[in-house]
């Protein structure tokens, strides 16, 4: 799971990298800059976690059957694997603090708009809408690489996997506490005004970049096709990945239903 997470940027802007020094911000990346950093990975990508731990708030409220419920995590889940595809690419063409702002700030959004959901179809909706720009952190982590020396780079990257793994794994904490207190609607909304604070913050502090390619948007969408056609490795890895994150969504997923249920009330 955590190679899926970590990578971000299309393959062929990765490609390219390799073959020449990257670009780096006169100011470089304080430790201050990186600590935002991490935690922007973590609450971002923890969007898409929290509602596991609270389905059956969310049924009960809402008068749907749990497995029913469970459907706000399966559109999340499905629709970050799209923002993987067609968006975190923007990230090789795009200037970066733009385009992390408006993606922070249309999550935020969406994380609003479930909150106020009058049924689970329109909290569905909504879920996708979270799942496919839920993206920051693939963007994040190739950007603050990229603007590092060489013998940097592990580090930070190391640092923001970090707040980005810390997120997956505090989510249901966070996500179960505070609906536990306000209600299976209060951590959408706690999330929507971190993301909103992250927006501005990052929109003010991201050092300013260029695009990383000049290859057209189809054309870095398409690499990572190529790329899984022409590499074995790769796929096998994707098939690790792919096997291992399915485990791990489908516990987390099964285990919040388990300790909700009528077995264990919690």
């Amino acid at each position: 799971m955590a190679e899926g997470e970590m990578n971000g940027g299309s393959a062929a802007a990765v490609a390219e990298r390799l073959d020449q020094p990257a670009e780096r911000s006169p100011s470089g990346l304080g430790a201050g800059l990186l600590f935002i950093l991490s935690i922007a990975c973590g609450v971002s990508v923890a969007t898409i976690y929290f509602p596991q731990a609270i389905t059956l708030l969310i049924a009960s409220d809402l008068h749907v059957p749990a497995d029913t419920a469970a459907l706000v995590v399966t559109t999340a889940q499905l629709s970050y694997a799209l923002g993987l595809l067609l968006l975190v690419p923007l990230g090789d063409r795009l200037p970066h603090r733009p385009l992390v702002a408006t993606l922070l700030t249309l999550t935020a959004a969406a994380l609003l708009i479930a909150s106020q959901a009058p049924t689970l179809p329109v909290l569905a909706v909504a879920s996708m809408a979270t799942g496919i720009t839920t993206v920051v952190p693939q963007i994040l982590l190739p950007m603050a690489a990229g603007l590092m020396p060489p013998e940097r780079r592990g580090a930070v990257t190391g640092t923001l996997l970090s707040g980005l793994l810390a997120g997956i794994l505090l989510a249901r904490t966070f996500g179960g506490f505070l609906g536990e207190h306000l209600g299976w609607r209060g951590p959408y909304l706690v999330a929507a005004a971190a993301l909103f604070a992250l927006a501005v913050l990052l929109g003010l502090v991201l050092p300013r970049t260029a695009p990383t390619s000049s290859q057209r948007y189809p054309s870095l969408v398409a690499a990572a096709f190529i790329l899984f056609r022409d590499e074995p490795e790769l796929r096998r890895s994707c098939l690790y990945q792919a096997l291992m994150f399915g485990g791990f969504t489908a516990a987390w997923t099964s285990l919040a239903l388990l300790l909700g249920g009528p077995l264990y009330h919690l």
